[in-house]
């Protein structure tokens, strides 16, 4: 094959291709010639648009085979799938490698976990080879669940992202996959520990290729860097694109979903980089949340007849707080609404130990006014709470409150925020516990307070969350009227004359 965008057309072309920004994307890294509409998007995709480069001078594209390749787009835009694979099997099959006599060369796929390496880019890989006629006799013996040998001295390989692991191989093509999401156990935040090991391992193969594929990722660490100083390396082509724009075809129903959600859209679909530490909720909508003057909604309230009452509670450790949540899920105007009403919280000096027993006790009762059923809470004193709630009639269960488990949840409190469907008490210490929270994507996903303190927060989102998963059932009939005059009495502009002190 003459260059890799006929392989391209080899591998795809039954599939509908390469879009014109993939394909784009490979002329620019092998140096073949661009139309005028791809020279728009390689201007967009390398930011040679916003380069300032003087009134009469314009961005020119010189046709340059790149040595390093960054490719950073959203979810679903096919950097890894189309581009990546392609570049992988060109490098392996049709470089004219001069491989020493007794020599291997190695194309590394590299990724989080062996495990995800098999998953997306090494098996799409061994498909398309075995799918081929043309690229299957090129084989050297039977492929393996993580190495596919060819018959020119190339083996292509899974490898983990374990620096130790990466040494000693002589690679012409190393493949780094969702770079993002480099770090497992001991090895924190490890990219650039990977890029020092396999760098060395490309300086004797002519033409070898490093390719680091993910999406943007933070405001922080050696993407972004790479990225702010793309045009002082020439080796390097810095390539970032929304998935939208690299691949046309993404749904667009599922992209419309993803723009509800406009922190989870950016970090996913739009190409951009975010912030390292990002305030989960915008304050100004944890204010407008705030019913003024109230710190309880009783349990006798109109408002809470119309639905139920869930529970949550995140308990202590040996240096946190104890916290516990009611949330009513209810009706205003005819739409679900979510209503704390009401929070505790217990603090203890340092040197002592939480009475977690005589907490669950009291909140027990507590939950019982409410008539609360289901409460939820995080792994810590799981069966304790399971036996002294069961107690009162409450049936309380797990729910993931911290790491990857929890964005779920954290997600939702932030969107009923959005919808301005969620009301809570005016309580100092819950409001600022709201506003502090942080969002950090840099060691994975993680939600936490300034001072590490979150807990009412957390039980908070928690109850929400809970209450979201039970529907209503909502009053019918002549009453239903009444029902929605009454719950409505919740909201901020009918609550201000009434304080309402009332507990159980």
């Amino acid at each position: 094959m003459k260059n890799i965008l006929e392989l391209a057309e080899h591998l795809w072309g039954a599939d509908g291709g390469l879009s014109l920004a993939q394909e784009t994307l490979l002329r620019v890294a092998y140096g073949l010639p661009l139309s005028r509409e791809q020279l728009a998007i390689w201007k967009e995709a390398t930011g040679q648009a916003d380069r300032a480069l003087g009134f009469f001078r314009r961005p020119k594209y010189k046709p340059t085979e790149y040595r390093e390749l960054s490719i950073l787009s959203g979810r679903r835009s096919g950097k890894t799938g189309r581009c990546a694979v392609t570049v992988a099997i060109w490098e392996a099959l049709f470089r004219p490698h001069k491989i020493p006599s007794g020599e291997t060369f190695t194309v590394l796929c590299i990724a989080p976990g062996v495990r995800q390496a098999n998953k997306q880019l090494f098996s799409l890989l061994k498909k398309k080879v075995l799918g081929s006629d043309v690229l299957r006799e090129k084989l050297a013996g039977e492929p393996t669940s993580d190495e596919l040998s060819f018959s020119n001295g190339v083996q292509v390989l899974v490898v983990p992202n374990n620096p130790r692991l990466l040494e000693g191989f002589t690679v012409c093509a190393a493949i780094l996959d969702e770079v993002q999401n480099f770090k497992t156990g001991e090895f924190e935040a490890n990219l650039p520990d990977v890029l020092d090991a396999v760098r060395p391992s490309l300086i004797t193969v002519p033409g070898s290729k490093l390719v680091k594929i993910g999406r943007p990722g933070h405001k922080a660490g050696p993407m972004f860097k790479e990225w702010q100083e793309r045009f002082e390396n020439s080796r390097l082509l810095a390539w970032r694109l929304p998935s939208a724009v690299m691949n046309p075809s993404i749904e667009r129903a599922e992209l419309e979903a993803a723009k509800k959600r406009p922190e989870y859209f950016q970090a996913m679909y739009s190409g951009e980089f975010v912030e390292a530490r990002n305030a989960l909720l915008p304050p100004d909508l944890v204010d407008d949340a705030v019913l003024p003057g109230t710190t309880v909604i009783p349990p006798g309230s109109p408002a809470l007849k119309v639905g139920r009452a869930f529970g949550a509670v995140d308990f202590a450790t040996s240096t946190d707080d104890c916290a516990a949540a009611i949330c009513a899920h209810t009706e205003i105007d005819g739409e679900d609404a979510y209503i704390i009403t009401d929070v505790k919280l217990w603090q203890v000096k340092s040197g002592q130990l939480h009475a977690i027993t005589d907490y669950l006790a009291e909140i027990g009762l507590w939950f019982s006014c409410y008539g609360v059923r289901k409460s939820a809470g995080d792994q810590s004193y799981l069966s304790v709470a399971e036996s002294e709630l069961k107690k009162h009639g409450v049936v309380h269960e797990r729910m993931v409150t911290q790491g990857a488990g929890s964005e779920e949840m954290f997600d939702l409190l932030r969107e009923v925020l959005r919808a301005k469907k969620l009301f809570i008490p005016d309580h100092p210490v819950l409001v600022s516990q709201l506003k502090a929270l942080e969002e950090r994507r840099e060691r994975g996903y993680e939600v936490t307070g300034k001072g590490s303190k979150d807990d009412l927060a957390t039980a908070v989102a928690a109850a929400v969350f809970k209450a979201s998963q039970h529907r209503i059932t909502r009053w019918q009939g002549p009453n239903r009227s009444w029902a929605r005059l009454l719950s409505r009495l919740v909201c901020k502009e009918y609550l201000n004359p009434i304080v309402l002190m009332y507990h159980c």
